[in-house]
């Protein structure tokens, strides 16, 4: 994919480098896997398929914010033959922040419910 070049992401392989577990969530076009480190690493990621009808914005989002502290990262992609673009992320082991917020798993305060919009703002 063209869009990779501009960034500088490390190229990964499946059976070598990471191994896809159980799918986390999908919806149309797109598919989140829990995944782990082969050898290297025994932290959990999260590896995300996008077919080509979503991955250009989704892509330059996950890419343009990859350097933000308060976003998970992309570290890196899968490439495949399968004609589908698979980035591999950091893996939040609380959920996303929409679980979050909705479950009110933190009993979040609302000036800090403030300062995490403002600093989601700013990453956008």
């Amino acid at each position: 994919m063209a869009i990779l070049s501009k960034y500088n992401l490390e190229k990964y392989q499946f059976g070598i480098d990471i191994r896809k577990s159980h799918r986390i969530y999908g919806m149309s076009g797109k598919i989140i896997y829990e995944g782990k480190w082969i050898s290297r690493r025994d932290k959990t990621i999260v590896i995300v398929e996008m077919n080509e009808a979503i991955v250009e914005r989704e892509a330059l989002f996950y890419l343009e914010v990859n350097g933000h502290d308060n976003i998970i990262r992309t570290l890196g992609y899968v490439e495949n033959s399968l004609n589908l673009t698979i980035f591999i992320q950091e893996y939040a082991p609380q959920g996303d922040l929409a679980d979050c917020l909705m479950d009110n798993q933190l009993n979040i305060t609302v000036p800090i419910l403030v300062e995490m919009f403002t600093e989601v703002g700013d990453a956008m």
